[in-house]
């Protein structure tokens, strides 16, 4: 069990944290809230597209930067990396007493 909660720890960690990097890759493309940043790489890239088809790529980052989706994404990701850490902190110190106590049992509830 405890290797899956530790798993598990390490799963949540690393996609909360590679939601959040995307999430700051996209805003510092230039999609925002506010719409395409002026001088910004989305700008560039709207611009060599013309006109941009409806449920393009683009689009939808376009939209998605304009709905606050963005943001919220990436403190979304931002909560999901922090709870893996605390699983997997929480199961790695269990383990590590359990293995100082001579392998004995550890009850989660100890530590709180």
């Amino acid at each position: 069990m405890k290797n899956i909660l530790k798993k598990m720890g390490i799963a949540l960690t690393g996609s909360g944290i590679a939601t959040t990097l995307s999430s700051i890759a996209a805003t510092v493309a230039g999609f925002t809230s506010e719409g395409i940043l002026l001088n910004s790489t989305a700008a560039t890239w709207q611009s060599s597209i013309g006109s941009v088809a409806s449920g393009s790529f683009f689009a939808t980052l376009q939209s998605a930067g304009a709905k606050g989706t963005i943001a919220v994404v990436g403190i979304s990701g931002g909560i999901v990396a922090v709870a893996g850490a605390g699983l997997l902190y929480i199961t790695t110190k269990t383990q590590l007493i359990s293995k100082l106590r001579g392998g004995l049992p550890i009850n989660i509830k100890t530590f709180y």
